[in-house]
């Protein structure tokens, strides 16, 4: 039985009690209403599986958390009203603010609306510490198959005594790892290697001109859908992936919106899975990397230059000496102190775009009322970083969530530049124009 988590699970964990809740926020969209009491059975069968965990806090703090199954649930919320087809975007906000909580739960909330159409929409909304993308779809296919899934964690909320003595023994392991970890890093301060890098916004246009943001602001979401054989095409005929082809397209949208440096590069930060399979129980399985895309490239005609650059991205080892100092070091320092000292560990920046790539899921994905969906798409919610205030404090944020599933690709867009912003009108207009330079014409939803 593995009960304390990981160090990625761990600092995802304790970040988001010291900053904002960072989910997953998954959506089908139905042709016709969907069947309630499958609805149902599928949560029911969520909770007996994987995402039947949530956190426990170690009672000493430099021991680490621990998973246990002694969680609150949430039952499927059904919306009482039927929603106009201009409202589905609210109601989809709404949901995406929804309480939860990693520690104790409920850690994730599935809900369902009718709309006045004919059509329904559900869903679903998971605590990124108990769940990555890939592991959420896991636990989906899962429920969807019923699979009898073995969850090996303690059913204890609370330690007890030979827990206690077993938080004594790791809080002695770790607290010598943190030491180690400080030396190290001073070492490597000293280090001639070690100039400070510059920081991508000191290189990038900012716009005198400010944008107030009251609290009840949204920031523009907007999913493009494309049948999945004509997106595969437009990367195979301009020799790309559909990898390649996203990173192209994220790319795109942020010179469209102006999130560039001086020169018209365009970063891009990709979550790459380092999931070993089934069997990995890791919430969290993921390392970053960061792409530099030279305006010199012309991606809507030949995407092999971005193939060889990303290839060659994903092969070199990251430097993280700063943050590997912080991972090592973040159990012993005191919940409190998180915020201050986290400060300095960047999630957003004025230049840099999210693009997330979560590949084509199970067909069992789509089946999760029984019947087949019309679509589905996902998108990640970072409630720190697009909390009104911090969209005005650091330039906005832009971030594309690529899901391929039933035959389709699913692109989920938030973006938000207050020196160009865009309504949802706007965004749809901008991005479809981008999308027609690859010679693909979506249906936005």
């Amino acid at each position: 039985m593995r009960e304390r988590l990981d160090d990625v699970d761990s600092v995802m964990a304790r970040m988001q009690t010291a900053f904002g809740v960072t989910a997953s926020h998954v959506l089908w969209m139905y042709d016709r209403p969907v069947d309630l009491p499958a609805l149902r059975a599928f949560c029911a069968e969520l909770q007996r599986g994987m995402l039947g965990r949530v956190i426990a806090p170690a009672v000493l703090g430099a021991a680490g958390d621990r998973w246990t199954s002694k969680a609150q649930f949430a039952p499927l919320e059904v919306t009482s009203r039927v929603l106009d087809r201009e409202d589905l975007e609210s109601w989809v906000a709404e949901q995406s603010h929804a309480e939860i909580d990693a520690y104790g739960g409920p850690a994730w909330r599935l809900a369902t609306a009718q709309l006045d159409d004919g059509r329904a929409v559900v869903s679903l909304l998971v605590s990124h510490a108990i769940a990555d993308a890939l592991f959420l779809f896991q636990a989906v296919e899962d429920a969807v198959e019923r699979r009898n899934v073995d969850v090996p964690v303690s059913n204890e909320q609370r330690a007890t005594l030979p827990t206690a003595l077993s938080e004594l023994a790791s809080s002695t392991r770790e607290l010598a790892r943190a030491a180690r970890a400080q030396v190290a890093f001073a070492r490597h301060r000293t280090s001639p290697a070690a100039a400070p890098r510059p920081d991508p916004r000191d290189t990038a246009p900012r716009s005198e001109s400010a944008v107030e943001l009251d609290d009840t602001f949204e920031i523009p979401r907007v999913i493009a859908v494309i049948p999945a054989a004509e997106w595969h095409a437009a990367a195979a005929d301009r020799g790309g992936t559909s990898t390649v082809l996203a990173v192209a397209v994220a790319s795109d949208i942020a010179v469209a919106l102006g999130r560039t440096t001086q020169s018209g590069m365009t970063r891009i930060n990709m979550p790459v899975s380092d999931r070993a399979g089934r069997g990995d129980a890791r919430a969290n399985a993921v390392r970053g990397v960061s792409v530099n895309v030279s305006p010199e490239l012309d991606p809507a005609t030949d995407l092999q230059p971005l193939r060889a650059q990303l290839k060659q991205v994903l092969q070199q080892d990251v430097d993280g000496s700063t943050n590997d100092r912080f991972v090592a070091m973040h159990r012993i320092i005191p919940r409190r102190r998180l915020r201050r000292i986290g400060a300095n560990i960047r999630v957003s920046d004025y230049l840099s775009t999210i693009c997330s790539v979560v590949g084509k899921t199970h067909p069992a994905i789509m089946r999760i009322d029984g019947g087949t969906a019309a679509f589905m798409s996902g998108s990640l919610i970072n409630r720190a970083v697009e909390a009104p205030a911090a969209l005005s404090r650091n330039g906005g944020c832009l971030a594309m969530i690529l899901t391929e599933s039933g035959g389709t690709t699913a692109l989920r867009v938030t973006a938000f530049h207050p020196p160009n912003p865009k309504t949802r009108a706007e965004l749809i207009d901008m991005i479809e124009s981008v999308l027609a330079r690859y010679g693909l014409m979506p249906i936005f939803w």
